[in-house]
């Protein structure tokens, strides 16, 4: 085997083909982007409604103007628990293999809020009073995790390795430190001694082979595959915003959003052959994303008539400054296997066994801009029994772009990408409540379409939840329960062949978020 303790050099750019299974910035920049409805218990068991309601903390995330509902100082504590579930099949072509679940839970503080009355109305003729508000809202969830595991009678990952070193058109020296696959997962396979050039073969050094496989014919049994896929993490917003009610028929808004990410992945990728000279190969992959991002939000809600409020509200796009770190790592288990390659033209050889590699850790920063947000609402008040409410969200998923921040680093195919491969759509939310003297009980649903351009192409679902809940309020206090579940699906290619051998993972996912929000008005 080939080892190398190189210190890692300018091959930053390097991310996105690092690992065969990753994500591409693409399908990142969406993750980062499809957010969910978040907020209190009360607007969660609405179905995420609540563009042109008023009186909740949340509204100083998703529409300021609802801040002038407020006629006293609030504050407010919503803790929750989240149960993740996935079901994943393993396809070869159209035969399903295999099927697996797993499932996890998570306890989570996805709300907390202060809000500061002032009455305007003994000094001011229009301006009833104005409501200062700051709160932290949970706005995005990345605790999920899903595994399979079947037996592949077409390929194996090695082919992948194979594909992507002939495509390369260069011969081994691409694996070293001034070369372009460098700190690569093919780097890995290749100190491994999973793949070497043909030319010990007598044949070209530009097309590999694997002794694992074949030489020239199949030589281990078929592999059995398998991986674990878990990801953590979230976004969160710190909302400084302030509404004004002018005469009770007018709500005005604005506010300033500070925006967290964390998002972490773990994978371990595995292959156990039953016979051949290679035993074992396992692939681990570590990627831990972390950024800031800002942004501005304005809205408005009127009231053209007692029972009837109209909502409007626009967010700039939250810009991002992200940095990122990658590290991979892979192991083999041979069979006190012979190894022959070529070494400056000369034949020699090793003997394999236990065999393993690693990358340096690779940094990466980079700015994320997000769409802009445009939601409308509007509210059917019921006096004195309670409301329903309506909104709709857009968002152009294919505007959000990248840019690099490390020279020789450039993000222009990953946003010609998003830009081929998403589009605008509208999301929609209903919800409603009804009133029983201090008891409130409500039901809502939230449906976000998948906004891939060629649903062909897809490897994301529509998102539909659906929501339930209540609550209990006194002058000085109140209590609001949520139950809300969420499912939708993906798709995983495990390692790309663009051939019927190419394994693919179909997970279904089914999230149940049970929140309370405790307020105590003072």
């Amino acid at each position: 085997m080939r080892k190398n303790n190189w210190l890692w050099l300018a091959g930053i750019g390097l991310l996105v083909s690092l690992n065969l299974s990753a994500q591409s910035y693409a399908e990142t920049a969406l993750q980062f982007t499809r957010m969910q409805s978040g907020g209190s218990a009360r607007v969660q068991g609405l179905g995420g409604a609540q563009t042109s309601l008023g009186g909740d903390y949340s509204s100083a995330y998703s529409n300021p103007a609802g801040l002038g509902f407020f006629n006293r100082n609030e504050f407010t504590v919503s803790p929750s628990l989240k149960f993740a579930n996935s079901t994943s099949d393993y396809y070869l072509g159209d035969s399903l293999l295999s099927n697996k679940k797993n499932n996890q839970s998570t306890f989570l503080l996805p709300g907390i809020s202060l809000v500061f009355h002032k009455d305007f109305s003994d000094v001011s003729n229009s301006i009833i009073s104005g409501n200062f508000s700051i709160s932290l809202n949970r706005t995005n969830d990345f605790n999920s995790s899903f595994q399979y595991q079947g037996t592949n009678q077409y390929s194996s990952i090695i082919n992948a390795f194979i594909k992507t070193a002939d495509n390369s058109n260069e011969t081994t020296s691409q694996f070293s430190p001034n070369g372009n696959q460098y700190l690569t997962t093919t780097w890995l396979a290749f100190q491994n001694s999973l793949i070497g050039d043909s030319s010990v073969l007598n044949g070209s050094p530009k097309k590999y082979f694997t002794d694992a496989t074949e030489l020239p014919y199949r030589r281990n049994g078929v592999p059995t595959q398998s991986e674990q896929i878990q990801t953590s993490g979230g976004q969160s917003q710190i909302s400084i915003a302030y509404g004004i009610n002018v005469k009770d028929k007018m709500y005005f808004g604005a506010g300033l959003g500070i925006t967290s990410l964390r998002f972490s992945s773990r994978k371990k990728y595995k292959e156990i052959f039953d016979s051949g000279p290679l035993s074992e190969l396992q692939y681990n992959e570590s990627l831990d994303v972390t950024g800031s991002g800002i942004n501005f939000r304005i809205g408005t809600i009127l009231k053209p008539v007692d029972f009837i409020q109209v909502g409007l509200s626009i967010a700039t796009p939250t810009v991002y400054t992200l940095s990122d770190s990658f590290v991979g790592d892979m192991f083999t288990n041979w069979k006190n296997y012979t190894y022959y390659y070529k070494d400056n033209g000369v034949t020699k050889s090793t003997v394999l066994n236990k065999e393993s590699a690693t990358t340096e850790e690779i940094p990466t920063s980079y700015s994320l801009s997000t769409p802009w947000r445009f939601n409308g609402g509007i509210t059917l008040l019921i006096p004195k029994k309670g409301f329903i409410s309506v909104d709709v969200e857009n968002l152009n998923y294919g505007s959000t772009s990248y840019t690099s921040a490390t020279d020789g680093v450039s993000f222009d195919k990953d946003n010609i990408e998003i830009k081929n491969s998403y589009k605008s759509v509208l999301s929609y939310r209903i919800g409603g409540e009804y009133r029983i003297k201090n008891f409130r009980i409500r039901g809502g649903y939230n449906y976000m379409p998948d906004p891939s351009s060629n649903k062909q192409f897809s490897t994301v679902s529509d998102i539909r939840s659906i929501s339930f809940g209540g609550g209990y309020r006194v002058a000085r206090f109140y209590v609001d329960l949520a139950i809300s579940q969420t499912q939708n699906s993906t798709k995983y290619i495990p390692y790309p062949l663009n051939s019927f051998r190419a394994p693919l993972v179909k997970s279904d996912f089914s999230f149940t978020n049970i929140i309370f929000t405790v307020g105590f008005p003072f």
